[in-house]
């Protein structure tokens, strides 16, 4: 491991790094790029009792640093600074806590953009709105095994809903909060296309205004793109020789 510290510029956008490693057969994967600015990366903490498929999903997005814990640390409880842009409670009720974003999943808390009001059992899918987040989203013929009854708070906004009420609610603002009315490891939506652009673009809407368009991608890895209509054109230097649209 070889690690080398460089002053950047105050007006730098993306920076670059380059390995100079001379019959390397894989070059692809020896120039990476970073936002310059805080926004283009996201510190996440998860505090779950255990989901490999969320936690899987956060660590493989380049914009998050994860750190996990099974109980919120109380240096994040209160007011004042946060060690973290991002707060998830995943199967833990949602506490107060300094981040400027919180995303919720199945159990709502005091601080909740929701009121809780009773338990769902199986509920479906029957609507969602064209919010970003829902962008690319399919939920429908999605299981849920049971989902919490609740009400939203005045300055929240439903972006999808069952035929037992709302799945997920988004309150914007300073501190923006995402309630999703269940846990994942409670419904199948895991093993669909959709739970990875669900947390990629709930990500998106946790980062900085600067850092809402971006678009970041590891040598090497698969990504998805939500596409209006269905088409689309892949175009740009290709790794092999041949190979042409995407569509």
């Amino acid at each position: 491991t070889w690690g080398h510290t460089v002053r950047v510029p105050a007006d730098a956008k993306v920076l670059s790094a380059t390995l100079d490693a001379p019959g390397d057969l894989l070059s692809a994967d020896n120039i990476a790029f970073a936002h310059a600015t805080t926004g283009g990366n996201l510190r996440v903490l998860l505090v779950s009792p255990g989901d490999f498929f969320l936690e899987r999903a956060l660590v493989l997005d380049p914009r998050v640093t994860l750190d996990k814990t099974n109980k919120l640390p109380d240096t994040e409880k209160g007011n004042g600074p946060s060690n973290y842009d991002l707060i998830v409670f995943d199967g833990i009720a949602e506490e107060p806590v300094r981040a400027r974003g919180v995303l919720t999943l199945g159990v709502a808390g005091p601080s909740s953009p929701v009121k809780k009001v009773g338990m769902s059992e199986r509920p479906r899918f029957i609507d969602a709105t064209d919010s970003p987040i829902m962008r690319g989203v399919q939920l429908e013929g999605t299981y849920i095994e049971k989902a919490e009854k609740v009400q939203p708070v005045a300055s929240a906004e439903v972006l999808a809903e069952s035929n037992d009420g709302p799945l997920i609610v988004f309150r914007p603002g300073k501190k923006r909060q995402v309630y999703v009315a269940f846990s994942p490891m409670e419904s199948d939506l895991p093993l669909q296309v959709s739970f990875p652009i669900l947390v990629a673009n709930l990500l998106t809407a946790f980062g900085s205004e600067e850092a809402s368009d971006s678009f970041i991608v590891r040598a090497g890895q698969p990504f998805a793109v939500a596409v209006p209509g269905g088409r689309a054109t892949l175009e740009g230097p290709l790794p092999h020789s041949g190979g042409g649209g995407l569509g």
